[in-house]
C-alpha cells in the first residue's frame, strides 16, 4: 500500500475493503459497476472526496467533458453510489447532460432537474428513500438551459446541498 493511500486512509479513519460491492442506486442502472482494481480506484477517489465535504452543508462537485464518450458519466454515478453505499453519504446525482440526459432515470414521480431550475422550491416536498438519489434532466432541459446562468441554478444547488452530503453534477 503507498504511503500516500495509507495516509488517507489514516485521515478519513474508516477503510472498506476494496472488494466490497457497490449496491446500484435504487432499481436504476445506469452504468456497470466497476470491479476489482477498477473499484480500489472508486474507493480512494471516494476517500478522498470525503475531505471536501463542508460542516453544515454538503458539497457540489462538476464532471464534465468535451466529447461524449469519455466516461465523465460513469466516472461520476459510480463516484455517487460508492459514496452513498460504501460509505453512507446521502448523495445526488445531477443528469445536467443538456444534449443526451439520461433515459433509464426519467418518468412519472421524479422531480427533474428542469422543474428545479423553474421553481427551485419544489426541491424541498422531495422524498429522499435512500443514500443515493437521481435527478433526471429529462428532454426539456436543453429548454431550461437558460436558467443555468440565473439565480435559479444556485438556488437549486443551495438547497440541495443543504438536503446532501455531496450534489455530484454530471
Amino acid at each position: 500500500m503507498s504511503k500516500i493511500f495509507k495516509a488517507q486512509r489514516m485521515k478519513v479513519e474508516t477503510f472498506t475493503d476494496s472488494a466490497a460491492d457497490v449496491k446500484l442506486a435504487g432499481s436504476v442502472v445506469l452504468f456497470p459497476a466497476p470491479k476489482g482494481p477498477q473499484q480500489d480506484d472508486f474507493n480512494r477517489l471516494a476517500q478522498q472526496t470525503l475531505g471536501l465535504r463542508q460542516k453544515g452543508r454538503g458539497a457540489v462537485l462538476f464532471f464534465a467533458s468535451s466529447t461524449s464518450g469519455e466516461g465523465a458519466s460513469y466516472v461520476s454515478y459510480n463516484l455517487a453510489v460508492t459514496l452513498a453505499e460504501v460509505y453512507s453519504q446521502r448523495v445526488a446525482w445531477v443528469d445536467a447532460n443538456f444534449l443526451s440526459p439520461q433515459k433509464a432515470i426519467s418518468g412519472p414521480g421524479r422531480l427533474s432537474l428542469s422543474e428545479m431550475l423553474t421553481d427551485p422550491k419544489e426541491i424541498g416536498v422531495v422524498t429522499i428513500n435512500s443514500n443515493t438519489f437521481l435527478i433526471p434532466g429529462e428532454k426539456k432541459l436543453m429548454g431550461a438551459r437558460g436558467l443555468v446562468a440565473t439565480s435559479s441554478y444556485q438556488d437549486v444547488l443551495d438547497e440541495l446541498s443543504a438536503r446532501f452530503d455531496f450534489v455530484i453534477v454530471d
